[in-house]
């Protein structure tokens, strides 16, 4: 009896996975996060549909809710690398790159071959490095737009303008 429960929970689990994964791949994130709602709550542990759901409040910008999901995601389990390549991605669409390459890092230490963290990491490193330089070299900063630092450079006289004065 206990095994029929067990093997039938398993097969509704499995569906319920299936038919979210279809809705998310059709883009319809409300009905994602209703079917994962309801299979969490009778599998509250149940890592791939909370992975899921995450990942459907991701697309519709309620960063409260997905990192709540993600958050509870680690605790459950801290070695899944798919929870911190989310978190990533989550920080990345804050605008927080440096929290976001960290997640990346640790996604891609706990699963060297994720080919989506390695994008990710290379997106990330690439947008968080003209900063970077534009605080070491201020027609760097002109270049990137860094409005504090730009004026600093603009306020600055140039080499060049200091001979032109003399003459």
């Amino acid at each position: 009896m206990a095994r029929r429960l067990l093997s039938e929970r398993l097969v509704d689990s499995v569906s319920v996975i299936r038919a979210a994964s279809e809705l998310f791949h059709a883009r319809n994130h409300p009905s994602v996060v209703a079917v994962c709602s309801d299979g969490l709550e009778e599998e509250p542990d149940n890592a791939a549909l909370r992975l899921l759901r995450a990942r459907a409040w991701l697309a519709m910008r309620c960063d409260v809710e997905a990192q709540s999901d993600l958050t509870e995601m680690v605790r459950l389990d801290p070695t899944n690398p798919a929870a911190y390549r989310v978190f990533g991605e989550l920080s990345a669409q804050r605008e927080d790159l440096e929290s976001a390459r960290i997640f990346f890092h640790e996604a891609l230490r706990l699963d060297p071959g994720d080919r989506e963290s390695k994008e990710w990491l290379a997106i990330t490193s690439a947008m968080v490095r003209p900063t970077a330089v534009a605080e070491k070299l201020p027609a760097a900063a002109a270049a990137v737009g860094h409005p504090i630092l730009s004026r600093a450079a603009a306020s600055r006289p140039r080499p060049e303008d200091s001979g032109r004065g003399a003459r």
